[in-house]
């Protein structure tokens, strides 16, 4: 651990005399949140019939799968949301 902090130290160091070198000043980036594409697929669950639910509930697994090979996670996590509400609703 001690070795970590001292090469971030240095690393530092290094840093700042190369910025006060060149005139840097360090600031801090700003970025809006990007929309990452997600609809809301929202659907009242409790109105479909039991058949219905379980294509429903294959068909969100495998994007929810598919979302999260592709390192989409965000996109897996609100499908696995998803499948959790559908789930709820099937079970009632």
């Amino acid at each position: 651990m001690r070795m970590a902090i001292n090469l971030t130290n240095y690393r530092r160091r290094i840093q700042t005399a190369y910025n006060l070198k060149h005139g840097i000043t360090p600031t801090t980036i700003l970025s809006d949140i990007k929309d990452i594409g997600i609809q809301s697929k929202k659907k009242d669950y409790a109105l479909i019939d039991e058949a219905t639910a379980t294509k429903e509930l294959t068909r969100l697994e495998f994007e929810m799968n598919v979302a999260s090979a592709n390192m989409e996670y965000e996109k897996a996590a609100e499908l696995r949301d998803l499948i959790i509400e559908l789930r709820k609703a099937k079970k009632k």
